[in-house]
């Protein structure tokens, strides 16, 4: 893991309770970084709370649904209470649905629209404002990493809705960074390719599925979630302060690649 000093820092990591969000917000306390851990599962908070908790981080938790606007209002309404700043903003909750599009509901559409897309907006709305108001210097630089996707760029059979939402967070992405140049604040996003969490528990577990996408990859394998949170330390901290709007993929050379030796 790389070591980036992020004491005296403050962090919110949607998304932490398992997956990327876990293993950021992992990786940004062991940095020395105050993280709050916010998820919609509080079993899983909890769990991963007193974990880093155990191994001396500086972390608590808030329970929330991440598409909910009131919820974020009350998450912005604690970070101001609780630490009076916010330095670093990891927008990692997602979800995904696997259907045709002949057989989406538009209940199902709209839920991975507002949890992958529209909480990127309220979170950046409501916190940023926190972010933009605890600059200290010219070289105090806030940071927001969004979650993109490799389907943020190519189509993904069977997910419409998560395709067009990551979609979404890649262009968001771009809006934010050149509006918010002026605070003083970078906003970047990563595109992981196909990492070992959850969410890909579908792939894992199909020994053709797992086949056909390593075969796809240069490396040859999955990514790890630390993989990932290696990446956004780096974006988050001080040595990235003239990087902004850019798509950092995580992705063991999937999108650079027509084909691999191995297909």
């Amino acid at each position: 893991m790389l070591n980036i000093d992020l004491h005296n820092k403050v962090a919110v990591v949607t998304g932490s309770g398992s997956g990327i969000g876990k293993g950021t917000a992992t990786a940004l306390a062991r940095s020395g970084c105050s993280v709050l851990l916010v998820d919609i599962n509080k079993e899983n908070l909890e769990e991963v709370c007193a974990e880093l908790k155990n191994a001396g981080g500086k972390v608590q938790t808030f329970v929330a649904d991440v598409s909910s606007e009131e919820e974020i209002q009350r998450l912005a309404a604690f970070v101001q209470s609780t630490y009076g700043r916010l330095d670093i903003l990891c927008n990692i909750a997602g979800i995904t649905r696997k259907k045709p599009v002949f057989d989406m509901e538009s209940g199902e559409w709209y839920k991975v629209i507002n949890v992958n897309l529209s909480s990127v907006f309220l979170t950046c709305k409501y916190l940023g404002k926190i972010i933009k108001d605890s600059r200290e210097s010219d070289n105090d630089f806030g940071k927001v990493i969004n979650i993109a996707s490799i389907g943020s760029f190519q189509g993904i059979p069977l997910s419409s809705g998560y395709c067009a939402s990551k979609g979404g967070v890649h262009t968001l992405t771009k809006v934010l960074s050149t509006e918010w140049a002026q605070y003083k604040i970078t906003v970047n996003a990563i595109v992981p390719g196909y990492i070992k969490t959850p969410l890909s528990s579908g792939v894992l577990k199909d020994p053709d599925a797992y086949k056909k996408v390593t075969s796809s990859i240069p490396m040859g394998k999955l990514g790890n979630v630390f993989d990932v949170a290696n990446a956004i330390l780096f974006l988050v901290s001080q040595s990235s302060n003239y990087i902004t709007g850019i798509d950092l993929p995580v992705d063991g050379g999937f999108l650079s690649s027509a084909y691999t030796v191995n297909n």
